[in-house]
């Protein structure tokens, strides 16, 4: 369990990122699947992620699984992530397609 300053960073920097993108909120249903996902995580303590510390549950307040610009903390510790930012806001999926010559835009 991180530390309680560590926790407040962790919170601050994903609660900054998630206002700037517009504060993007996940559906009901895709929190209860990310919750799912992480109550069968080692790191799982019945209300938070043991690694970064933040709030878990099925909710929408203060809750790191509502808001659609955050991952699982899995790569603080060198492992692979159990889920991603949503598609909007997965920076890897926006580069490859870049890459792809898929910019999101319409076609013109």
């Amino acid at each position: 369990m991180p530390s309680l300053i560590k926790q407040a960073e962790t919170y601050l920097a994903e609660r900054k990122k998630w206002a700037e993108a517009g504060k993007p909120m996940r559906s009901q249903e895709r929190i209860e699947e990310l919750f799912n996902i992480c109550k069968e995580c080692e790191h799982f303590r019945s209300y938070y992620c043991g690694i970064c510390g933040c709030f878990i549950n099925k909710g929408t307040t203060f809750n790191k699984l509502a808001w659609s610009s955050t991952r699982c903390p899995l790569e603080q510790i060198s492992k692979i992530p159990k889920w991603f930012e949503e598609d909007d806001f997965n920076p890897e999926l926006i580069e490859k397609k870049k890459k792809e010559g898929d910019c999101g835009c319409p076609k013109h």
